[in-house]
């Protein structure tokens, strides 16, 4: 808690420095909401004021066990770790107050919090008088310990999973352009076509943020395709044996592969043709070229892991469930 004030700069890089843990959901100037990569934690940062104009940096977590684990600890000793760095080498005249919030009441939707004592494990709320004890709550010495103020507006009790905090918010006011999982595939019209937006849409129903371009009436294919590859942090190839063809449109499964290989872009393939057939041989380049094939073969190399459904009956809902088990291996696995 600051009492005389945050920098703007200060809030602006403590927000920042929280990204280095893992993904990040949501990010403006003064907050990032972060899945953790380690532990899939939902780590969120915020600068808030309160009714009295008092500025405090806060950090609250959704762990996904009844305890913050030695992953989450140590989000938080880094975070305190930060505030004391800045203020030891740039900001000598800061002042500024390490709160302990109550759980209990920040649950009934209200804003206490006590002074830490370094001495003591335990507090006491001065609103419900319940014991907060600091080592329950972050099973470390209590000078790990940063919780500024509770009024993050996170939800209340009835939401305990990271997959709901997701979801409260992306239905409050979460970006339009966030990370995401771009779907490349040939687009033919043909059954190919049907599973590969069908494994898109299951995608959604298990809270990927899996995009596949649709272009309806008065949009364009190329703005969409632009938009998908501006903003994902991972690229699902629907390896059909004709994908990677070079042909005469601009926007194609060939320049989306490309674009992926030279932004070093992680690819997940989903194998759907057979061993003869992997890396994709498509046809010739519609110049009498042979740079798609040269390219997939570049692209997908022996070592590349896939995914393989070349020989299996299609299940658009169990290649979902599969193609999120190997986007979490990646660590890229961007949430709705």
């Amino acid at each position: 808690e600051f009492p005389f004030g945050c920098l703007p700069s200060l809030a602006a890089h403590f927000a920042a420095s929280a990204h280095s843990f893992g993904l990040c959901l949501y990010a403006d100037i003064h907050s990032a909401i972060i899945l953790v990569e380690e532990n899939r934690s939902l780590m969120y940062v915020k600068l808030v004021r309160d009714d009295n104009d008092i500025e405090s940096l806060s950090v609250a977590f959704r762990s996904r066990s009844t305890k913050l684990d030695h992953t989450d600890q140590c989000c938080v000793w880094r975070m305190v770790n930060f505030l004391k760095t800045e203020k030891e080498q740039k900001y000598p005249r800061l002042i500024y107050e390490t709160r302990v919030a109550c759980p209990s009441c920040c649950l009934n939707g209200k804003d206490t919090s006590c002074p830490w004592d370094p001495t003591s494990s335990a507090h006491i709320c001065e609103i419900c008088h319940e014991d907060i004890n600091i080592l329950d709550m972050f099973g470390k010495d209590p000078g790990l310990v940063t919780n500024p103020r509770g009024d993050c507006n996170l939800p209340s009790s009835e939401t305990t999973s990271a997959e709901d905090l997701v979801e409260f918010i992306h239905q409050n006011g979460a970006p339009t352009e966030k990370p995401l999982v771009m779907i490349s595939a040939r687009f033919k019209g043909d059954k190919y076509e049907k599973m590969v937006r069908e494994l898109a849409s299951e995608l959604k129903k298990a809270g990927v943020n899996a995009y596949i371009v649709e272009v309806g009436p008065g949009n364009t294919f190329g703005d969409k395709t632009l938009f998908g590859l501006h903003n994902m942090v991972v690229m699902v190839c629907f390896c059909t044996h004709h994908y990677g063809e070079r042909t005469v449109a601009v926007y194609s499964s060939f320049g989306e592969l490309k674009y992926a290989s030279e932004k070093r872009i992680d690819i997940l393939p989903i194998k759907m043709c057979d061993d003869k057939d992997y890396p994709p041989s498509p046809n010739r380049d519609f110049d009498g070229q042979n740079l798609g094939p040269a390219q997939n073969e570049f692209v997908f190399s022996a070592d590349l892991v896939y995914n393989d459904w070349s020989s299996r009956e299609w299940d658009a809902q169990k290649c979902a469930k599969e193609t999120k088990e190997s986007l979490m291996k990646l660590g890229k696995c961007p949430l709705l």
